[in-house]
Formats: structure tokens, sequence, C-alpha cells
């Protein structure tokens, strides 16, 4: 089973975000279990229209039995079953800690028909969950995507930004696969005009801009690279705005410049990885240590 983080700041949140994280853009699978629904598992879209008004007891003892050693039980805040490429119908399940309100996780189960099994992944996706907007036919032609969501700049509390990295993942072989890359027309329509708006919101680059601003205008420049690096097949996009990042004494920004870093992974993005190791801000220096402790596992 996997989890895609975003910084040790959003890594924190939530017993279940702690336990599952692990790489960015990776998704957790658990290994295919013997477990049996204790409900009858939809075969036709007939079938999706009484399942999708099941308790959530049968489905969560259901989870239960599929989730790794280790892993806290996953509590479901809202569910949904789909058509989900070649595995036929999957259950999608926004899944988190009920006592805290906080659902980090979208868990992904569909069934192995060459086995037998049901295969889990467990999507990071910042709450809160509308799944209604997050499985989607994007492409019409009958096979719902996932879509997830992960906040630019990490969570932080009341100074959490509104901007957020969409991934789209369709499941193949019984896991869902990152395509984020084949479905640029999404992209198009709902990331870019919202990074314009933003763009448009915070005025001219010439006058002294407040501290928020600066921090704005950076999350916007962090996703429009990333969009560059994995949709437009630009690999150093935003190299030159991280080594700006790193050399200002904004830990927010010297994350994004961690996190830029990590993502284009060159040679020349480690060594500047390496001097933020040794940067005062605790997150920061614990990021990239992370990062580079992937990376180079052996140094």
């Amino acid at each position: 089973m996997s989890i895609a983080p975003h910084g040790r700041r959003w890594r924190l949140m939530g017993t279940l975000a702690a336990a599952l994280t692990m790489n960015a853009a990776a998704a957790q699978q658990a290994p295919g279990h013997q477990a049996s629904p204790g409900f009858r598992w939809p075969e036709t879209l007939a079938d999706i229209q009484a399942a999708d008004k099941l308790p959530s007891a049968p489905l969560e003892a259901f989870l239960d039995g599929l989730r790794p050693i280790g892993v806290p039980p996953l509590q479901i805040d809202e569910f949904r079953f789909a058509p989900m490429g070649d595995a036929g119908i999957c259950l999608a399940a926004a899944v988190g800690d009920s006592a805290m309100k906080r659902y980090f996780n979208v868990a992904v189960v569909c069934p192995s028909p060459q086995t037998g099994t049901f295969q889990m992944t467990v999507l990071q996706s910042y709450t809160s969950h509308f799944l209604g907007a997050e499985i989607m036919d994007l492409d019409g032609d009958g096979t719902f995507e996932i879509v997830t969501r992960e906040l630019a700049g990490g969570y932080r509390g009341t100074r959490t930004l509104p901007m957020y990295w969409y991934s789209v993942y369709r499941v193949k072989g019984s896991v869902p696969r990152d395509v984020s890359a084949s479905y640029k027309r999404f992209y198009d329509e709902c990331l870019l005009p919202w990074l314009d708006f933003f763009s448009r919101l915070l005025g001219p680059t010439d006058s002294a801009p407040s501290a928020v601003a600066t921090e704005v205008r950076a999350e916007a420049q962090f996703l429009r690279a990333r969009y560059e690096r994995r949709i437009m097949g630009k690999p150093k996009a935003g190299f030159e705005d991280a080594v700006r990042w790193s050399n200002s004494d904004n830990a927010q920004l010297q994350l994004l410049a961690v996190w830029t870093f990590g993502d284009i992974a060159t040679p020349e993005a480690v060594a500047e990885l390496r001097k933020l190791e040794k940067a005062t801000d605790y997150a920061v220096s614990q990021d990239a240590s992370y990062i580079l402790n992937k990376t180079e596992p052996r140094r």
C-alpha cells in the first residue's frame, strides 16, 4: 500500500496520513488478500445503485481485512462504486480518522479476476471530499478515472492556501496508475485558469508584495512549473525559481524549493537539496533529507 506525501507539515496531520505517507506521486498498494466482502459485490451498473446505499460498517470491516499490518483501521466518510478500467466495478472510499474529521485518503478496492482476490490502493487526497467530483469519466468512454488533489504548499492551519495539484489515476491490472500526462485538457481547463485568477488577483509584480502575496505567487509558480514538467514534458521546468526560493529567508519558499528539486531529481537538483539539508528550519532540513534518502539510499 502506498501514499503520496507533500512535505512534513502535511504528513503529520492525522494518524492515518502519518502511518501511510511515503513517496510523492506513488500510491500505497497492499498485496492481494483473500478477504471476502460481507456484502454482494456489484457486477452491473444496476447493482451499483443498491451498493451505493450500503451502510459503512460492512465496508469498513472489508477494508480492515485488506489493510497491511501496522496500518490503523480505515474509517469511511463517503464512498461510491464505479466501473474503473479493466478491473470492472471498483470501490472508492474517502478514509481517515473519524474522531478528528480528517479524511486525507481515498481507498480504491478492485477485484482481480485472475486471482479471485481484491487489491486495495490508498491514494492521498486532501480533505474535504466529494467523490462525485473526484471519480469522473474524463474522456466519456464509460470508464471512470480518479482525481486526487494535494495542497501546493502543504497544510498550514489558518494560513493554508487553497491551491492544489491534481493527479489523474486510471485502474489497470486492478491498481490505479498515474496517467496525468494523458489528460492535458483537464489541466488546461481546471488548473491553469485558477492560476491565472490568482495572478490577476495579486496584480503587478513591481510593487512591494506582502509575505502572503509572495507565498501565493510562489505557489502559483510552483504549480505551473509542475504542470510544465509532468504534463508538458519539460523535466527541468521551475529549476531557476527553486534556486531563488532556496536562498530566501522564508521557510515556506524553501519548502517549495525542496519539493521542486525532488521532482526534478537531476544531479544539479540533488546538489541543491544537499544545501537545503543544512537549512536552519527543521521542516526544510528534514524534507530535504527525506528526499535525498530516497534518491541516494546508500549515501
